[in-house]
């Protein structure tokens, strides 16, 4: 397990030090755009356009709006420095209102318009229809922060099919490594979210890689997660369960929050560890002054002591200026992160073709970013498996951040993944 100290190893300058690996504002490409495998083009001329096909409204909301944000944020610090290939970079976004069925139809305009990339919403049940778009284009498809293992393994969407976030199965992996090595914790109850598939497969990598490690799952329950969560019976029958060093819960909000108060309230006082989707002012508000909760969000900052370097406090300021807030949860970092990605892809393939673009984004290198730099993605594994997760604990209503930790191997469990055992 490769266990990093606080984010001190942030990249200083980072506006300055991205733009110059860039390489921006340094020419023109070297075909001028490239056409699709579905007739759109980029013409060559004028910005380059990235479709945003995500939600404003509904569900997933939550998990876009801001992100989003924190894309023309980092959209903006590129034109300022010379664009693209000589060309400026341009946000095109409509809403999905978190409805499956017209996120494709979204995705489908957005490539009318010339959409060089779809940004697709964060999560593979409402993102994957404007991947699919995208894949039947000739288009790369990229989930602001998708987790489901699906949506990055190349085979179930396609070969153009992205997500820029590490994963459940990386999440799920590395809450087992960090609580087996750790915390020395052998006995593991799992109290599942049934709700949406990053759930339910955070759950099972989770039990795969505990069980290989060694540990053992001396009990399980589920519940239907969502926004009317109540679990008294399950909260029962764990605070009856014996032999039992924490709970994992693999969930989300805003379930996983009501969860962890009405366990705390029904007196089950065992430690708790989520993943990175616990995070978010929610948690605080929600779950109270409740104590021993860890989890691994992207990075600690805003409702989190600890684990800042300056380019991280640099992102909060700028992204505050633009909006007028704060950001609510490290995810904003995955949209940010996107867009210095799919830059530094556009440059090192002189080109927006979709087929130069996935390759560009196998095997361009590391990504600078304001936390640390990393690969986003390698052939047959479309996501970044090595960026580093920062552990955080909850106690008293307080977050503390603890240390960085990124998993050391992803457990095979059937299911076609192509980054296991990376």
């Amino acid at each position: 397990m490769r266990v990093r100290g606080k984010w001190g190893r942030a990249v200083p300058g980072l506006a300055v030090a991205a733009a110059a690996a860039l390489a921006v504002g340094c020419g023109s490409s070297d075909d001028g755009g490239g056409a699709t495998a579905a007739g759109t083009s980029d013409s060559g001329d004028g910005p380059i356009k990235i479709g945003f096909a995500v939600a404003d409204s509904g569900a997933i909301a939550p998990y876009d709006v801001e992100p989003t944000q924190a894309a023309q944020l980092r959209v903006d610090e590129i034109n300022r420095a010379g664009g693209v290939l000589g060309r400026r970079l341009e946000i095109v976004k409509q809403n999905t209102q978190s409805d499956k069925a017209l996120a494709t139809n979204v995705a489908t305009e957005l490539l009318g318009k010339g959409a060089v990339a779809i940004v697709a919403s964060c999560d593979f049940d409402y993102g994957s229809p404007a991947a699919i778009a995208a894949q039947g284009a000739g288009v790369p498809g990229i989930s602001l922060c998708a987790s489901d293992p699906k949506f990055a393994d190349t085979r179930t969407i396609g070969d153009m099919a992205f997500s820029f976030a590490p994963g459940s199965d990386v999440e799920a992996t590395t809450d087992a490594e960090w609580a087996f090595e750790r915390k020395g914790w052998r006995n593991a109850y799992v109290l599942q979210d049934e709700s949406i598939e990053y759930t339910k497969a955070l759950g099972r990598y989770f039990k795969a890689r505990w069980e290989e490690l060694g540990g053992r799952v001396v009990g399980e329950d589920s519940f239907p997660g969502g926004d009317n969560v109540s679990i008294r019976a399950q909260a029962t029958k764990l605070k009856n369960a014996s032999g039992v060093d924490f709970v994992y819960l693999p969930t989300w909000n805003p379930g996983g929050p009501a969860a962890i108060r009405q366990l705390r309230a029904a007196g089950v006082d065992l430690p708790i560890v989520g993943p990175s989707a616990l995070d978010g002012d929610l948690l605080l508000s929600t779950a109270g002054d409740a104590s021993d909760v860890y989890f691994n969000p992207y990075a600690c900052f805003v409702y989190c002591e600890g684990g800042r370097g300056r380019s991280l406090d640099r992102f909060v300021a700028d992204f505050e200026a633009k909006t007028g807030r704060k950001p609510s949860t490290a995810y904003d970092l995955a949209g940010y992160n996107l867009i210095s990605a799919l830059a530094q892809a556009i440059e090192q393939a002189r080109s927006t073709d979709g087929k130069a673009l996935v390759r560009a984004l196998e095997t361009m290198g590391p990504v600078q970013t304001p936390t640390e730099p990393f690969e986003v993605a390698a052939p047959g594994c479309h996501k970044p498996t090595a960026m580093p997760l920062s552990f955080v604990e909850m106690r008293g209503g307080r977050l503390t951040y603890l240390e960085s930790v990124s998993a050391r191997e992803i457990p095979d469990v059937g299911d076609g993944n192509g980054c296991a055992s990376r």
